[in-house]
């Protein structure tokens, strides 16, 4: 009776461009059973993990020259969460041993500026000197969500030619 897992290793995540959301990742592993016939490994998956803990498993290929090594490829996206993904290698054989032990990481770095969109000024108590302004504008992220964008500042430069900066908050539109 076979006990024995897999035997996984040489396991490499290569960004072939870059780091930056949009480009190309190739994940590959050596697996090899003890029973030396590569029959006898019948499914390896990778397990990736998001910044965001959520995650998706997907099954490796060992191309059609079969052999030892499993590759899995994918774009990502502007889209991608910008951060750490854990791969984890799942490998079974036919006797239904398996082996998640090796494991490693990557990194998507979100490089795509936020769009600012509709500058608003408006002067609630006309335009004397000492009244207050309402300055508003919209911005967006590549990736949907409101938490992406943690600051917003608007630097005021007077007809003297002094900047001041001032932080802005998120209106009562909460988005």
């Amino acid at each position: 009776t076979d006990v024995t897992p897999p035997n996984t290793t040489g396991l490499n995540v290569t960004q072939v461009e870059s780091d930056v959301q949009g480009n190309f990742v190739n994940i590959t592993v050596n697996v090899t059973d003890n029973l030396a016939s590569s029959e006898r490994v019948s499914q390896v998956l990778a397990n990736i993990t998001f910044p965001n803990s959520s995650w998706f498993t997907v099954r490796m290929t060992n191309g059609s020259n079969g052999g030892n090594t499993y590759n899995y490829s994918y774009n990502t996206t502007t889209q991608d969460l910008h951060g750490t993904y854990n791969v984890t290698i799942i490998a079974n054989d036919t006797s239904n041993n398996i082996n998640n032990t090796i494991k490693t990481t990557y990194t998507v770095t979100d490089r795509v500026k936020p769009n600012i969109t509709a500058l608003n000024i408006t002067q609630p108590a006309g335009p004397a000197q000492g009244n207050s302004y309402n300055i508003t504008v919209n911005i967006t992220d590549n990736i949907a969500s409101n938490e992406r964008i943690s600051q917003v500042w608007t630097n005021i430069t007077a007809p003297n030619g002094s900047t001041t900066s001032y932080r802005m908050t998120n209106g009562s539109s909460g988005g």
